[in-house]
């Protein structure tokens, strides 16, 4: 059992990793590819033994030979973590190759980077051998007749993938980490402590965050002997974490008034204001495992019958059907507003995590448990537009979850170009507490992998026979040739589905998948679903819509992005070229009136910083103006390609492939058929989005032609 009275750090989270542990953490990175297993660079090559057992939920890869497993008795892949070594080392790892036995002592040495505000936004851990020890060195420092030291660079040279540190991931920001080893004692075995601080608001205002908090001096060992691993929580950090909830939605006028809007799309400051937030309260729930998190808000129509609203999250441990540990996430909207739903989502998911947790698929669900019918569909891909436009696409805060998760990623690898897969330690719990002391967590260890789909993959074209509908689809991966090289690598992790690069010279990032793959895949969530496109054109003929010509809305915010990056350094030449030196001459002036003497390189920090605004200016009031539009609409015409009729785009909607924004489909049944679908406006009194109302084009077996 945990002993709770033990988190004494006073940091807001607390991660005790014991030696079976990391041996596990080493092991996946076998299966990750990190550790090859050959060591050495003569020749015979030698090779790396491992354990006969390694507890894992997935099967290895077969077309990949594992390491030769040797017998127990001889300890391979043993971990001792080490106090005052004399080789500076924090670990000492037992390696057997072949007949010899090799002690390596390898420094773990954290790294951490932060931003401008001083926040964490990454932090892992380097793995560096610093010295080995085996019977087999020769009077000449040799091993298998190479130098030590040769031996010692070459295994650094292949340990490239440093380890994630705390959940802290690539979109999660944290306040502060730092790092201590804990001696075993008579109840607690030896432990490697990693000490996290969340980002938590005090106040409205973004930087008004806690005070820097916790000691390691008072942190105690609490991993239980017999488990591998402990998470766990401060006590006292619930009214923390709704605190921080609560004034992360905070709004300061120009006159300084402070309030708590409830907009329709909080992550859009101009949006409407649907209402107020009230509160937020975070609290287990009494005698479970469960912790709950309410947003209260107020509506600000009085007519209503129940005007208030209540969004509940239920987050709760649970072990999975693969004996690991995973956080479950329940959804309750109390009210009877239901179209303002996405808003209260959305500003959940912000302070909790719960998305990080739940994954997108939530989104569906979420809306099945508000509304029945041909609305479920709607509303989540409006929940799933929301959050992609909002939370993935930029670095946010990590909350409890994330850091509590039973989890240690140890390595990332892009195995398929279309999902990252997480090479992972999960945790089969020994217990699990959630109560008014905190969070805590603890179990054993065993080597998992998690697969994220990349977000940024969007269908460029498709394939189909005449008029049939498409068979196979064209997808664009931006990023693509950035992870080529391990499209062809293998491992005994290896995680990779079938896929075709139908031109991989002339198009690297241009990938093909029958319709069947990406069904497949969407339900092993190795894709991304629900792809959302808006409809730019169409193909009116004998007054039907013929077809419907698309464009991603990723790729759209992608364009619009790079049309106001061009304005911004066109801009700040033409400002750096014609107005410098009048800044000059403010800036001299601003000085002489103070009676100051420049320091060298002020003025042209002073010219600099009025450079810097007055582009800022500039470039606001672009994306603010008429313009903007318009340019960013001809950049997107060269590249309109995707088009199908308007039966095959719902198909595939009906797959979860993709979407069309502001657009429902309607299924037209006559007396034994399967149905026709076709699209339907979805009513929004703004008639400029209609179909109808769309530029027109023509399809052609050669591609889209404007006309």
């Amino acid at each position: 059992m945990l002993d709770q009275s033990l988190i004494q750090s006073g940091f807001d989270a607390e991660i005790l990793l014991g030696e079976t542990q990391l041996k596990a953490i080493l092991l996946a990175l076998v299966d990750a590819g990190t550790i090859h297993r050959f060591v050495g660079s003569g020749s015979p090559a030698r090779e790396l033994g491992g354990p006969a057992v390694v507890d894992r939920t997935y099967v290895p890869d077969p077309a990949t030979p594992g390491l030769p497993t040797v017998s127990d008795t001889r300890h391979p892949f043993q971990v001792e973590i080490l106090f005052d070594d004399p080789t500076g080392a924090d670990i000492r790892v037992h390696a057997v190759v072949e007949v010899i036995e090799i002690d390596l002592f390898v420094k773990l040495d954290p790294i951490v980077e932060r931003d401008d505000a001083g926040l964490v936004t990454s932090a892992k851990l380097a793995i560096t051998v610093v010295e080995l020890k085996s019977p087999a060195i020769d009077l000449e420092d040799k091993l298998f007749g190479t130098p030590r030291t040769e031996i010692i660079a070459d295994i650094n040279t292949k340990l490239v993938d440093p380890v994630d540190l705390g959940g802290v991931g690539a979109f999660n920001r944290i306040q502060d980490i730092a790092i201590r080893k804990h001696r075993a004692d008579a109840e607690h075995q030896a432990a490697y402590g990693i000490y996290v601080n969340l980002r938590l608001q005090t106040g409205p205002e973004p930087e008004s965050l806690m005070p820097t908090r916790g000691n390691t001096d008072d942190a105690l060992n609490f991993l239980p002997a017999g488990s591998d691993a402990a998470y766990a929580s401060r006590s006292g950090i619930y009214p923390d974490l709704a605190n921080d909830g609560f004034n992360r939605f905070a709004e300061i006028d120009e006159n300084g008034v402070v309030t708590h809007p409830w907009r329709k799309s909080p992550f859009k400051k101009t949006s409407k204001i649907v209402g107020t937030i009230k509160g937020v309260t975070v609290a287990p729930l009494p005698n479970s495992t469960t912790l709950q998190i309410k947003v209260d808000a107020e509506r600000e129509v009085k007519h209503f019958f129940n005007p208030n609203g209540t969004l509940v999250i239920e987050l709760t441990p649970i072990t999975t059907s693969e004996g690991t540990l995973k956080w479950s996430t329940n959804v309750d909207f109390q009210g009877s507003v239901l179209l303002e739903i996405l808003g209260f989502i959305t500003i959940a998911a912000l302070f909790t995590g719960v998305f990080a947790v739940a994954g997108l698929a939530i989104a569906p669900a979420i809306a099945a448990g508000f509304i029945t019918g041909s609305g479920v569909d709607f509303l989540g891909h409006r929940i799933i537009d929301e959050w992609r436009s909002g939370r993935i696409e930029k670095k946010v805060d990590a909350g409890l979850p994330d850091v509590i998760s039973g989890r240690v990623n140890v390595a990332q690898r892009r195995w398929d170009p279309f999902y990252t897969t997480l090479h992972q330690i999960a945790t089969r719990p020994d217990g699990v507490l959630v109560n008014a002391n905190g969070i805590a967590l603890w179990g054993r260890a065993i080597l998992d992998r998690e697969t994220a789909p990349v977000p940024h993959a969007v269908i460029r074209d498709k394939e189909r026979q005449g008029i049939s509908p498409p068979t196979h689809l064209l997808y664009s991966i931006n990023d693509a040739e950035d992870f080529k090289d391990d499209y062809d690598l293998n491992s005994p992790g290896t995680d990779r589905r079938h896929f075709e690069q139908p031109d991989k010279v002339g198009q690297p990032t241009i990938f093909r998948l029958s319709i069947e793959e990406i069904v497949a895949r969407i339900a092993e969530g190795r894709i991304v679903p629900d792809i959302a496109y808006v409809a730019k054109r169409i193909d009116l003929r004998q007054n039907q819509v013929h077809s419907i010509l698309v464009f991603s809305r990723e790729e759209y915010d992608e364009t619009r992005a790079g049309v106001i990056a061009a304005f911004e350094a066109q801009t700040r030449e033409e400002v750096t070229a014609n107005e410098t030196a009048e800044f000059r001459g403010e800036a001299e002036t601003e000085l002489a009136d103070l009676g100051l003497t420049p320091v060298p390189g002020q003025i042209d920090e002073m010219v600099q910083e009025r450079i810097d605004e007055r582009v800022a200016e500039l470039v606001d009031a672009f994306t603010e103006g008429p313009t903007i539009d318009g340019q960013v609409e001809e950049a997107v015409l060269a590249l309109l390609k995707f088009d199908l009729p308007p039966e095959n785009f719902a198909a595939l909607e009906k797959k979860r492939i993709l979407h069309l924004l502001g657009l429902e489909i309607i299924t037209m049944h006559a007396p034994g058929d399967q149905g026709f679908m076709y699209y339907r406006d979805h009513p929004d009194f703004d008639k400029r989005d209609n179909l109808l109302s769309l530029p027109r084009y023509r399809e052609t077996p050669n591609g889209p032609e404007l006309l």
